[in-house]
């Protein structure tokens, strides 16, 4: 739900339930997996939606992650490759 397309604001449960998750298993490459699996080319709502959930998760995760998310980072180029065509095509 943190990614789907609605424009609904995120729930603090959910961010809290994936930030749980992310301390609990020990690792948080299965964010980026699941990010991975999100329309975030396509749909600029998933792709905002996708950033704030790395940008929660680095900011209230283990320290760790940012270690494991290290650059290049597959996802977090496409987010731009995305936002920069958007911005392109808009002016």
């Amino acid at each position: 739900q943190a990614t789907d397309g609605d424009r609904e604001l995120v729930t603090p449960e959910d961010w809290r339930r994936i930030v749980t998750e992310v301390w609990d298993s020990g690792e948080s490459r299965w964010v980026l997996e699941r990010l991975r699996e999100r329309p975030i080319a396509s749909d600029p709502v998933v792709a905002f939606k996708a950033l704030l959930v790395m940008h929660r998760v680095l900011q209230q995760g283990p320290p760790e992650v940012a270690s494991e998310w290290s650059l290049p980072n597959d996802v977090l180029d496409g987010l731009a490759a995305h936002g920069g065509s958007a911005s392109q095509g808009s002016s």
